[in-house]
Formats: C-alpha cells, structure tokens, sequence
C-alpha cells in the first residue's frame, strides 16, 4: 500500500479507471447491517477510503447521519476531499481523515455503526486491525469488506492466460481455502521483462487473487455472524463446489482502449516495475492503447491482446470499447450486542 502514498503516484487517474461498485454491493451490505439487532444509522466509516468512491454513494450517504473516509495516502485523501465538492447541492459531506486501519485513534471508542472497506482488506496488519475495529465499532454495529481480483474481458475469454502471465507470471496458482486457513504466499515467480509478478506488494496481492480467503478470521467474540458472498460468476467453480453462495459477476466496466491502457497504468506493481526499471518507462510511446512491440511493458501487453483478438475474430478492425469484469467477494459480519 506504500506506493499509493507517493507522491508520484497518480491518484486523478485511480479515481477515472478503476472500476465503479456496483448498486447490488451497496444493497446487499445495507440490508444485513439493517437484519442485525436494533441497528443503528449514525455514523459509517471507510477505511482504506481512496478517492472517495464508498464515501460519496448516494444510497451509503443518505442511510447514515454522518460518513468518515480513513485513508493512510494524503494524495488519496486530497483528491478525495476535491471529488466530494462535486457532490449535488444538498448532499451530506464525508469527513475524510488521513489514518490507518491499524490505527483509528480520533474515532471514539464504540462510535461506528458500519466499517466498509473496498479493495483495501488485503493490505492490514490482522494482528492489530480486529482490535482497534472492536473498539470504535458499537454493539450491533457491521462490517463489510470487498475486494476484486485479476481482471478479465467479458467478450475475450482467451485473453486471461495473457493478463495472468502479465500480473502474477507463470508460477501463480490460486487455492481456494476456507476464509483465514493457515498458509503462506508463493514465493515470487521467475520475473521476465514482460511481467509484473514481483512487484507486487505481497502478502497484500495474493491475498486479493484468493478472493480475501487467507485473511485471518474476525475472533469470535466479539464478531459474530460472518458471511461471505463470491461474485465469481463459473470463473471459480471450487466455491461452488464448497457450498459457498456464488453470484453472477457484477464488477464491470466499459473502455475504450486508450481507457484500458489507463487503467493499467494505476497499478502499484508496475509504478514499483518502472521505478526499478526507469529504461522500461523511458519506452513509453503514444498513449492510444493500441500498444506497440517496442512501447513499455503495459503497450507491448496491450499489443499481444489485440493481437489475439485480430486472430481470434479474424478481422483486423478491433472493436473501440470493451467491457472488463473482475470476480469480487464480499465478506460482512458484525460485533456481538445490541445498542441501547
């Protein structure tokens, strides 16, 4: 999570690319904050908050009377505070915070109703992160945390093979385990030019790609009522083979391809790739998206892609926008007790 707190890092572009949560999300966790016992509505906190996108939901926004974003990056929380100017007048206003998950010492003891962390859980220190989340939330009071793996193209399913061997190089195989199984990250994989695999930060990226399963479980007590939910769609058959619910995959986002190479672009591997490898960087050329053989790692990855689309479809006009999922699961649970 170091690299998002660089300076050097572009938090505009992470707000414009990254895929937007869908409303089924939002819906899902508000119905079992709203299940549990005399639930509350008074305050909700992000943490790990980024731009802002869990922060200024609407529907997230209008359920509490107050929201809080907790970021660790002043460049996340700065354009965070910019983007909720742009709200709609009337709007409530997070309050936005730069703190630790680890770490949430001006948050009141039992002062949270809802915890909700996208995309983030992969990156806390579990031995300290239960404690601190059992003191500021209140009795009764919820949590929810999501996170995306690898992307895919919906309409090109050949292509994963190519995008896996670019992220996580040809050593990396997933194992699906039950939520906090005792075990360890690979160790990395062989790097090659062409690949970002070791530089990602780990154990934070393995655990994202096993779908947040070897995150140590909440102790119970206090924490109780655990659940998990996989938007997985058929990609990861071994859940449903577990008994586990599995939806249909719900995280979607159509670009066009100067859009695609954008959003590789806000990967902390390859800013960690292009700093190690500054020759890398020095490669890059036009930035259409059409990529090129002799462009940097993310234009020679996107001329491969296109590529096999040509060969695939057997017309060399590929198509301007493409749509892009990525399996995401959802895991809530919430602190034992009622509030008075």
């Amino acid at each position: 999570m170091a690299t998002f707190a660089k300076a050097t890092y572009n938090a505009t572009s992470y707000a414009a690319y990254r895929p937007t949560y869908p409303r089924q999300i939002y819906d899902r966790v508000l119905a079992f904050h709203r299940a549990g016992p005399k639930p509350q509505w008074r305050k909700h906190l992000d943490i790990g908050c980024g731009t802002g996108q869990v922060t200024t939901e609407p529907v997230l926004l209008g359920a509490f009377a107050q929201t809080v974003g907790a970021d660790p990056s002043p460049q996340m929380v700065a354009q965070a505070q910019k983007l909720a100017k742009e709200l709609p007048d009337g709007s409530k206003i997070p309050k936005y915070i730069a703190a630790k998950a680890e770490q949430l010492d001006v948050l009141r003891d039992e002062s949270v109703d809802l915890v909700t962390v996208g995309q983030a859980a992969h990156w806390f220190d579990y031995t300290r992160v239960w404690g601190e989340l059992a003191r500021v939330m209140a009795p009764g009071g919820s949590f929810a945390f999501w996170g995306y793996s690898e992307f895919r193209f919906t309409k090109y399913p050949s292509l994963t093979p190519m995008i896996t061997h670019y992220s996580q190089g040809g050593s990396f195989s997933p194992q699906a385990k039950p939520l906090g199984a005792a075990a360890r990250p690979p160790p990395p994989p062989d790097q090659d030019e062409d690949s970002v695999s070791a530089f990602w930060q780990q154990p934070g990226r393995w655990l994202v790609e096993t779908h947040l399963q070897h995150v140590p479980q909440p102790p119970h007590p206090p924490f109780t009522d655990v659940q998990q939910v996989f938007f997985t769609g058929p990609h990861f058959p071994q859940y449903t083979a577990q008994g586990r619910e599995v939806q249909p995959v719900i995280l979607t986002k159509v670009l066009d391809w100067p859009g695609v190479e954008a959003y590789l672009r806000t990967w902390s591997s390859l800013h960690t790739y292009q700093e190690v490898r500054p020759y890398d960087k020095a490669k890059i050329g036009v930035q259409d998206g059409k990529g090129s053989p002799d462009g940097d790692v993310v234009q020679r990855l996107l001329w491969r892609l296109r590529n096999r689309i040509v060969k695939e479809t057997g017309s060399s006009n590929v198509e301007e926008e493409v749509q892009l999922e990525w399996p995401l699961v959802l895991i809530m649970g919430r602190k034992e007790g009622a509030a008075d």
